[in-house]
């Protein structure tokens, strides 16, 4: 009875006979032809197992922007990377060049926008004790000069104190008026001792201000 060999029994025949005839190392075949080991071809991709990688969008990074208002370098020449305003700085203050220098060099000309003032609050100290401001029953006192420092810093809103000064303001602790007044009565004192044109002013309380009546009784 004949049997009839499959074509994978042939295949692994051929390929036996291949190797006696000139083996080969891994990744290479032998060519019967040529006696010769030739690399194996790569596997051809079927076309219908590709996949194709997506298309990543191309984004774009802004630049960090910088407030104008805090910004204020010399242009770079192009072809130097370096500014040339500090040579030209002579032409700073003269009127045909003016704008143009104050575009191209701010810094050197001393031209930099300058910064928005700050917003001060503007009210008057309370009274620690009864957690109301004394301002408004003390209001003359804002024209008074010898008060000038302290109605400055305890009411600046009742004697209209709150436009932001050119100069540089003084650091004043916020003192109340209680806590000031040896200060201002020492003050006083000396100022009636020189002149003695001037009755000595105080600072009086609510609680201790007495009014008599028509009968000489005082009323607290």
């Amino acid at each position: 009875m004949l049997f009839h060999r499959s074509s994978e029994l042939l295949i692994l025949e051929r390929n036996a006979q291949l190797k006696e005839a000139c083996p080969c190392p891994p990744g290479f075949e032998c060519n019967a032809a040529i006696n010769q080991c030739c690399p194996v071809p790569a596997i051809p991709l079927i076309p219908g197992n590709l996949t194709v990688a997506p298309v990543l969008p191309v984004v774009t990074v802004r630049p960090a922007t910088v407030d104008p208002a805090t910004a204020c370098d010399d242009k770079v020449h192009p072809k130097t990377g370096k500014s040339d305003c500090p040579t030209l700085v002579a032409l700073c203050d003269v009127s045909q060049y003016m704008s143009l220098m104050t575009e191209q060099c701010p810094k050197t000309c001393r031209r930099c926008p300058t910064p928005r003032p700050p917003i001060l609050r503007c009210i008057d100290l309370l009274n620690p004790k009864t957690n109301v401001s004394d301002c408004p029953a003390r209001k003359n006192l804002c024209e008074n000069k010898v008060y000038e420092d302290v109605m400055r810093v305890q009411c600046p809103r009742t004697c209209k104190l709150c436009t932001p000064p050119t100069a540089r303001p003084r650091l004043m602790m916020p003192l109340s008026f209680r806590e000031s007044r040896n200060d201002i009565m020492d003050k006083l004192l000396r100022t009636f001792t020189n002149s003695k044109k001037e009755e000595t002013p105080t600072f009086i309380d609510k609680a201790e201000t007495s009014i008599p009546d028509n009968n000489g009784d005082d009323i607290h």
